[in-house]
């Protein structure tokens, strides 16, 4: 279950990347996200992941951790819900110690 769900993650943080990077540089908007998943739903059909507001929530798990390098590897650990709450939850990283 646990390599299940980091590979799952890895491809939530692709999906993000991707979408994020194509907002930067081609200027994605919402109809292209929409239209993004649609294709992704009839490519993998009862896969209800792939929905607007998930790959959205993707590009946020994306834009969160991306400068993030000692979180990258901690966040393979919990499932994709439990990283959904830990961004909900956590507006503001935690002040360094000392």
């Amino acid at each position: 279950m646990r390599a299940v769900n980091k590979e799952l993650l890895a491809l939530y943080w692709w999906l993000g990347e991707n979408i994020s990077q194509r907002q930067e540089a081609l200027g994605w908007g919402k109809a292209v996200v929409e239209n993004l998943a649609r294709d992704l739903q009839t490519e993998f059909p009862g896969r209800n992941g792939f929905s607007a507001p998930n790959l959205w929530l993707m590009r946020q798990f994306y834009n969160e951790y991306r400068d993030k390098p000692k979180l990258q590897s901690l966040i393979g650990e919990i499932s994709w819900s439990k990283n959904l709450l830990v961004m909900a939850r956590c507006k503001d990283d935690l002040p360094s110690p000392g």
